[in-house]
């Protein structure tokens, strides 16, 4: 907070006005969420936001954020940032926030817009990971590679090292990696998984293109090619489930797999009978790149149900997460 208050104060000079704001009215969660402080700025009356922990850029966050706080203090929230690259950035500007990036940008309508140029020209990238580099931000977690370069990358995990050096270029520009050395001698070091994990999973895309419902005696159940998915202990948690019916287990296969599995037996059994249904997710990824013991990877299974509004979900995609990291 204080390097954004000199920012700003060494931009508008005495037409900024600081004052603590009433962080007494606020709920006691908004204060652990945020560290909030009352400016005025050319007679424009804001509440600067800092997250307390690493926010989650999703546009659907911010947006409820945004509303909550503006509703307990009547003022316009200005978020602050440290690393926003330019695509995000214009999503915050189409969806008109009010921010700030300490000693490189200022975005608030009303007052000032200070945008860096060198970082208008930055390489766009997409609000999420290509699958490419999803593949090797999961690797690179799961594996506890600490440094590589582009063609080892591509050696072990099958790609070329085309793809491998725009993959681990994407991760560095986004903060995850840091690059290292120059010309033939480049490699890409990631100092702390924790603090990596933390930046990279705003990032991460669904990768599951189609669900299946099928019956047990459709599927080749013992192929090498199908594993096991977490998928129905999350369902357990999840508020649609019903504690007197049975769980569906759930699998998952890539994409291009599907068929394979298959028996070409038909249903054959009552539609009603919901324990001998199965659910067959599609990945746009193989599963066995990251899959141990035949299950799906944690990483994987975080990013199909990051967004599921349920508390207990949360609650266990992150201790599952913790516990691999931590391992």
């Amino acid at each position: 907070m204080k390097k954004a208050i000199q920012y700003l104060l060494s931009v508008f000079g005495n037409k900024a006005v600081i004052s603590d704001a009433q962080a007494a009215s606020f709920p006691l969660y908004m204060n652990d969420l945020y560290e909030l402080q009352d400016i005025s700025l050319l007679g424009t009356e804001y509440v600067l936001v800092k997250h307390r922990k690493q926010p989650l850029l999703k546009t659907d966050s911010l947006l409820k954020e945004r509303a909550q706080i503006h509703r307990f203090t009547h003022k316009q929230p200005v978020f602050i940032f440290y690393d926003l690259r330019l695509p995000r950035r214009n999503v915050l500007i189409q969806n008109d926030f009010c921010f700030i990036v300490p000693d490189k940008q200022i975005y608030l309508p009303l007052s000032l817009i200070l945008l860096n140029e060198r970082d208008a020209i930055a390489t766009e990238y997409p609000q999420t990971f290509i699958k490419s580099t999803q593949i090797v931000f999961i690797y690179l977690l799961l594996r506890s590679v600490e440094e590589i370069n582009a063609h080892r990358l591509a050696d072990r995990i099958h790609i070329s090292v085309t793809t491998a050096n725009r993959a681990l270029n994407e991760l560095t520009d986004r903060g995850i990696l840091q690059k290292e050395g120059n010309h033939t001698r480049v490699r890409y070091v990631m100092p702390d998984r924790i603090s990596a994990w933390n930046i990279g999973k705003q990032y991460l895309f669904n990768p599951v293109s189609h669900v299946h419902h099928l019956t047990k005696r459709q599927v080749d159940l013992n192929s090498e090619l199908l594993y096991k998915s977490h998928d129905s202990a999350l369902y357990a948690l999840s508020d649609q489930f019903d504690e007197n019916a049975n769980t569906v287990d759930c699998y998952a296969c890539a994409t291009g797999d599907y068929e394979k599995i298959l028996t070409g037996k038909n249903a054959g059994i009552d539609r009603t009978a919901l324990d001998n249904y199965i659910n067959i997710q599609c990945l746009v990824y193989p599963p066995e790149l990251f899959a141990e013991k035949g299950i799906v990877d944690i990483i994987t299974l975080y990013a199909q149900y990051s967004d599921l509004p349920d508390e207990r979900v949360q609650i266990a995609l992150d201790e599952m997460i913790k516990e691999a990291l931590n391992g």
